[in-house]
Formats: structure tokens, C-alpha cells, sequence
């Protein structure tokens, strides 16, 4: 089952905040500030998927996030590897621009 999203291209440096209504994200509030950075006023949670379904990691760029269900590797074990599916850890992982890393 696919999750709804909220896309929206906030300009850096703009001096304006925006907000994303606490309904829109089941109960998050997010703003933007005019660094162009983004605050949570709660915590934030990452879409769960599988190593398959991360999308390519040198499209995501590197610093992109995600969370996986199914590393082989817990994270003290393996972090900073690049991550392989399959297995039952749950794991935040970052691209490097060429990989999906644990991490």
C-alpha cells in the first residue's frame, strides 16, 4: 500500500517560512525557514520500504535517506556498508551518491 506524499519546490533564501498544515502530515508540522533547512516541530518519520524498492541511489544524490525493513546487517554491525536485502534488520540508510549505505 502506498503512502500519500506532499511534494512542493520550497526556494532557498526566500526570507518566507511555509508551513504544511499538522492535517496534511498525519500530525507533523514542518516549516521552512529562509536558509532554506526544514524543522519538524515533532518527530518525523521516514516511508518503511525494502532494500528493492530503495530508488537509485546516484538519482537520489548523495545525503539522500531512507528507511529499510530487510538489511542483512544490523546497524552497529554494518554501518557504513552498503546495504543488501533479504534480511530482517530495520535500518536507516543514506545514499552516497553512488550506493545505499547503512547508516
Amino acid at each position: 500500500m502506498s503512502k500519500p506524499m506532499l511534494a512542493t519546490v520550497l526556494p532557498a533564501n526566500t526570507g518566507e517560512t511555509f508551513h504544511v498544515p499538522l492535517a496534511t502530515c498525519d500530525g507533523y508540522d514542518v516549516e521552512q525557514h529562509h536558509t532554506g533547512l526544514l524543522y519538524w516541530d515533532s518527530p518525523t518519520r521516514l516511508n518503511n520500504s525494502t532494500v528493492d524498492e530503495l530508488p537509485d541511489p546516484v538519482a537520489s544524490g548523495a545525503g539522500a535517506v531512507a528507511f529499510v525493513t530487510d538489511a542483512t546487517a544490523a546497524i552497529a554491525a554494518g554501518h557504513g556498508t552498503v546495504v543488501a536485502g533479504g534480511g530482517a534488520n530495520k535500518v536507516p540508510v543514506y545514499s552516497d551518491g553512488t550506493d545505499w549505505r547503512i547508516g
